[in-house]
């Protein structure tokens, strides 16, 4: 077959590093790649133009924002969301092909994904089970902001072939900032919703996360990532806790601070 007719859908800013990996790796191979550019303020949509229809939006915080707006804008009958620092692998792209050319009674489908850490699969990893392919008009953002999830109007399948995420790990920094921003979001939701975070939550989210990763083995990562790992999920928790109780004595005045920074 030609081109597969199915849309690839991203939301990007400032990617430039990794945006032209990611698309070429469905160039020539789907039919629409469709890219909002939130305002980038590197070469992000300059590069993305080359293989892409970019659009450039308002970069919203709560990212599902633009995502389903890619989704609308789609025109064939399967979508597929892909974030700018992933790519499919080749059995994951004959998969797809083989479900659009047979149908499929499911609605949407689970794709795993692979973290990748200079170079290699991280050996104990996250499960990754993801929800990306998805039947146009059959899906829908639910939930709120960090926490929304994609819900599927219909059955769901499991896909074999790998979502490759080949820009998990970009340093120390990086990683440290995404959990930044994701605690600062997560506190500024809990109190937005009348959520408590108590200091015995604390505690119980510590042990958690530690029990969770030790059982997962993805504590013993080859040194230092998997104590890393350990050290920077239990200091998460402490970063919500604190930033719990700050936001809630400012209710109200922490948004516009918070959106900046992302």
């Amino acid at each position: 077959m030609g081109k597969v007719p199915i849309s690839i859908c991203l939301v990007a800013r400032n990617e430039e590093e990794y945006i032209e990996r990611c698309l070429k790796s469905v160039h020539g191979w789907a039919d629409e790649i469709i890219l909002v550019d939130g305002q980038s303020t590197d070469k992000t949509a300059k590069i993305a133009r080359k293989y892409a229809k970019v659009f450039v939006k308002e970069n919203d915080p709560s990212h599902h924002v633009n995502k389903q707006w890619t989704f609308n804008k789609a025109r064939n009958k399967w979508v597929f969301s892909l974030d700018s620092d992933e790519e499919l692998s080749p059995e994951l792209k004959k998969e797809i092909e083989a479900i659009i050319k047979n149908d499929t009674p499911h609605n949407g489908f689970y794709v795993p994904r692979v973290n990748i850490l200079h170079g290699e699969p991280l050996r104990w990893d996250w499960p990754g089970n993801m929800l990306r392919l998805y039947r146009k008009g059959k899906e829908s953002f639910k939930g709120e902001r960090l926490h929304e999830y994609i819900h599927i109007d219909g059955s769901v399948g499991q896909l074999q072939g790998k979502l490759i995420h080949f820009g998990w790990w970009r340093g120390m920094h990086q990683y440290i900032f995404k959990m930044n921003n994701y605690t600062t979001f997560d506190a500024q939701k809990r109190v937005e919703l009348g959520q408590t975070y108590t200091p015995w939550m604390l505690i119980k989210g510590c042990a958690n996360q530690i029990i969770y990763l030790c059982a997962k083995k993805i504590a013993f990562n080859k040194f230092p990532y998997g104590f890393f790992f350990v050290v920077t999920d239990v200091f998460n928790e402490f970063s919500l806790f604190f930033k719990y109780r700050e936001f809630k004595k400012v209710k109200g005045q922490h948004t516009k601070a918070v959106n900046k920074y992302v």
